[in-house]
C-alpha cells in the first residue's frame, strides 16, 4: 500500500493502548503504527524501487511508544512518515519525530 509523506504537528497521546497525535487542527486523533512492511516515499533512482528504511527508521515507533506520558500529559511532536488510507480513514506510519 502507498501513501504520501508528511510531518505533522500534535499532541502524542495513548488511546486504547494505540499511539494517536491529536490537535485542535485535527477532526479526530490520527493513529499512528510502526513503518512495518509499509513502503517508503523516498525512492532510489538507480535500482527504480523505495528505499529500504533503516534500522533507526523502522525503531521509531517504539522509540516514539517511550515517549508517552501519563494520561493528560501534553507531549508536543512533529512525526514524519507515509500516510496511508485505510478504509474510511488515515493511518500514519512512524518513518521519524522530533519535539516541536
Amino acid at each position: 500500500m502507498r501513501g504520501v509523506e508528511i510531518s505533522v504537528n500534535g499532541v502524542l497521546a495513548r488511546r486504547d493502548d494505540r499511539l494517536v497525535l491529536a490537535g485542535p487542527l485535527f477532526v479526530a486523533a490520527l493513529p499512528l503504527q510502526p513503518l512495518g512492511e509499509t513502503h517508503k516515499v523516498q525512492f532510489d533512482r538507480a535500482k527504480r524501487q523505495a528505499r529500504p528504511a533503516t534500522p533507526e527508521e523502522t525503531a521509531a515507533y517504539d522509540r516514539l511508544a517511550e515517549r508517552v506520558g501519563a494520561p493528560g500529559d501534553a507531549t508536543p511532536m512533529r512525526v514524519t512518515g507515509p500516510l496511508v488510507r485505510v478504509g474510511d480513514s488515515w493511518v500514519l506510519h512512524v518513518r521519524a519525530f522530533q519535539e516541536a
